[in-house]
């Protein structure tokens, strides 16, 4: 099959220390050049200092505004205005440090188990916006699951959450930049990605044999965003500050579309909130389906 042609967008908050061995390094591996690598910082002086750390002209950088979300929307505004409207554009968050792929292991217990992947992010976005675009959909990514248990070898097609940790897209599309998109603000921001895909597309995709490779909370990142804006004074702080957010983020999407999704709460004894609770959003499901990861493999990476 042809190469891919398509940009990787990553939208970065103080971490200048992490993201080069972290996700610049998982890109490295996945073998993406550098050229196709676009990193958007939040203000000039943590331009200045992603360049003293990564080295100048080593990554081109562009400086958008603070906020996860209204970065990412920024990032959208850049390609558009640079004529790549439409281009597959993979976005990636700022910490990851690799992609787990499931495998079968006859002799294990469950029958499968995980490895790092080895392949290229090529291929797996061959495979991701390959399947997209045969189902006619603008959205798709990979499970956000870290136990092999709740992976599977199959993609699942139609309404449900695309993690904003890796989501496969087209620059400029509405669902980030459109007039439906007046919620600008970075909690549950994929939540409402997500809804607006499914109610654009009628269906996204999410490719359940890969997922991200998360270690230990990483400093920077949304949690920074917030001790600098004076919110709160420490990072602990901060964790209890963004899931509270996340919570009334969270009603107001379930307010928002009501026929998509509903607001959950789950007993957890080590909760942010403190009460022995964890909130979730669930996906109600929508002529959802599954497609063997054998009959993907076959359609969108054969040779020639």
């Amino acid at each position: 099959m042809s190469s891919l042609d398509f940009q990787v967008a990553i939208c970065t908050y103080a971490r200048e220390r992490t993201i080069g061995k972290a996700t610049l390094a998982t890109l490295k591996r996945a073998q993406v050049d550098p050229d196709q690598i676009t990193l958007f910082v939040p203000s000039a002086k943590q331009r200045y200092d992603y360049e003293d750390v990564l080295g100048q002209n080593t990554y081109r950088i562009v400086v958008t505004s603070p906020g996860q979300f209204r970065s990412r929307q920024m990032a959208h505004r850049h390609y558009v205005s640079k004529g790549m409207e439409g281009v597959p554009l993979i976005q990636i968050d700022d910490d990851i440090w690799g992609f787990w792929e499931l495998v079968e292991r006859p002799e294990t217990k469950a029958g499968w188990d995980t490895i790092h992947y080895e392949g290229t992010l090529e291929d797996m976005a061959k495979q991701g916006y390959g399947l997209a675009s045969s189902l006619g959909t603008g959205l798709w990514g990979i499970s956000f699951a870290q136990n092999y248990f709740y992976m599977s070898n199959h993609a699942s097609v139609g309404n449900m959450l695309i993690c904003g940790g890796f989501q496969g897209v087209y620059a400029g599309d509405d669902i980030f930049i459109g007039e439906r998109r007046t919620y600008a603000e970075s909690a549950e921001e994929d939540s409402e990605t997500s809804c607006l895909a499914f109610l654009k597309y009628g269906k996204v995709a999410r490719l359940q044999y890969f997922s991200l490779d998360l270690k230990d909370i990483e400093p920077g990142g949304i949690r920074k965003e917030i001790t600098d804006e004076g919110y709160v004074k420490t990072e602990q702080e901060a964790i209890r500050a963004r899931e509270m957010t996340n919570v009334a983020a969270r009603e107001m999407i379930a307010q928002r579309y009501p026929g998509l999704v509903s607001v959950v709460w789950m007993d957890k004894k080590d909760g942010f909130l403190g009460n022995g609770k964890q909130q979730a959003l669930k996906y109600k499901r929508l002529g959802n389906t599954s497609i063997p990861r054998n009959l993907i493999e076959r359609e969108f990476l054969k040779q020639g």
